[in-house]
């Protein structure tokens, strides 16, 4: 399974938010932290405040923050929200709107929607605190 980049940015958002509970973060310092594009990365952000994911204050105080426990949010929920097109793996219409000759005997299209929803259900099974907890040890080990 692929993802974007868009999802890859919204998830190391929600762990450094995570990792710095207790405090408004600023979008430079995410962005100079993972060196995205503070432009981008706002974009993101303000689509993460308006679908409640992330919690945002304008101004000399302002700043991010989750609006949720991390143990409270999936990467089921992430992925969900911002992979949009995740139904459509597999679209049995090609360009020229005309239907696949196999579409009747094929199994192709079942058979991805079986795997699709055993991938979401272990990403329904992880939730940013396990991943900031299993980041978080594995770099005390180094």
């Amino acid at each position: 399974m692929r993802l974007t980049l868009y999802t890859e940015y919204s998830i190391q958002t929600l762990i450094y938010l995570g990792r710095n509970q207790g405090r408004r973060v600023a979008i430079q310092e995410i962005a100079d932290m993972y060196q995205i594009s503070s432009n981008h990365l706002s974009k993101i952000v303000c689509r993460l405040a308006r679908n409640g994911m992330v919690s945002s204050r304008r101004g000399r105080t302002g700043g991010l923050e989750l609006a949720h426990p991390t143990n409270k949010i999936t990467l089921g929920d992430i992925v969900r929200f911002t992979e949009a097109d995740m139904d459509e793996l597999v679209t049995c219409e090609p360009d020229n709107g005309k239907a696949c000759v196999l579409s009747d005997a094929c199994r192709l299209r079942g058979i991805l929607a079986q795997s699709l929803n055993a991938f979401m259900s272990v990403l329904d099974g992880v939730t940013l605190h396990d991943v900031i907890m299993e980041s978080g040890q594995r770099h005390i080990h180094r």
